[in-house]
């Protein structure tokens, strides 16, 4: 039996593990939703993820979007971040818009409100990602490129995680 899944904490039901896009936990996934388990979040949990959404990735694609929504998630499922939603976007220097103000000013468009849905229909292709920075110019060095493992591209932000 599938219990729902809540993204609000950092302990999942022992039956589902936190989605990072490989074909097993795909695979789970997809037999959670067809046992009828739930991604829920408050309506405060869901402004703040629609919010980084827009104002991190404006010009990026739905996926792009729901890109930045995981990485949030991943930040709460890992033990080195803030275990809340809220916590994890507004911890200092983590995100930029936030830094400097527009996160708060952010009107999600209908890009945003489609890539939700994406996480409301299991959908996790972040491999895991725990950061992204803005595509690096060709053999540029970044801290994120010397401190953490690249895993992909997607638009115009490059995806990293911890080794």
């Amino acid at each position: 039996e599938f219990r729902r899944v809540l993204f609000r904490s950092r302990v999942l039901p022992t039956e589902m593990s936190a989605p990072t896009g490989t074909e097993a936990q795909k695979t789970e996934a997809k037999i959670a939703k067809e046992a009828g388990a739930q991604v829920v979040f408050s309506e405060a949990d869901q402004d703040i993820l629609l919010r980084i959404a827009m104002a991190e990735a404006e010009g990026e694609d739905v996926e792009g979007k729901a890109l930045v929504m995981c990485v949030v998630l991943n930040r709460v499922y890992s033990n080195g971040f803030p275990n809340t939603i809220e916590a994890v976007v507004t911890e200092p220097g983590q995100f930029s818009p936030v830094s400097d103000g527009r996160f708060y000013s952010a009107v999600p468009n209908d890009d945003c409100k489609e890539a939700m849905q994406l996480l409301y229909d299991f959908w996790d292709e972040s491999q895991g990602a725990t950061y992204f920075i803005r595509k690096p110019a060709d053999g540029s060095s970044t801290w994120h490129s010397t401190h953490l493992q690249e895993l992909f591209t997607h638009g115009n932000h490059t995806f990293y995680k911890e080794f």
